[in-house]
């Protein structure tokens, strides 16, 4: 998802936006981390200097690399007769869909608020 943003706002002042907003936002490596809940993954905020947008990325496939390592451990785990911590773990590979799920929904407002200052821009 890309938005249009003017090009005076700066990373560092969209974070102290989200801030006031009550996200919980943090710089890490020219990006803006923000987690939306407990149970979601955190989404990030990233410029773009040659078009002057934002872009607000879910980064699935680090949540499907360790959904696969964790099914092949419970695969594993069954098959050698170590029943309970592999139901334990594949609790946890069934919670993934979840969490994306969440992340996903919760990353609505936060969409919002990007479109906003697209709209700004448009005005």
């Amino acid at each position: 998802m890309r938005y249009i943003v003017q090009k005076g706002y700066r990373m560092n002042k969209l974070l102290e936006e989200l801030l006031k907003r009550g996200f919980k936002a943090k710089m890490r490596n020219k990006s803006i981390f923000v987690n939306l809940s407990l149970l979601s993954y955190p989404v990030s905020i990233s410029h773009n200097p040659e078009r002057n947008t934002y872009e607000l990325n879910i980064e699935y496939w680090r949540y499907i690399v360790v959904m696969i390592g964790l099914s092949i451990n419970v695969i594993v785990g069954f098959v050698y007769g170590n029943v309970i911590l592999s139901s334990i773990i594949l609790a946890i590979v069934l919670l993934q869909p979840v969490g994306l799920f969440i992340s996903k929904s919760r990353s609505k407002e936060l969409e919002e608020y990007l479109e906003s200052l697209n709209g700004e821009v448009r005005a």
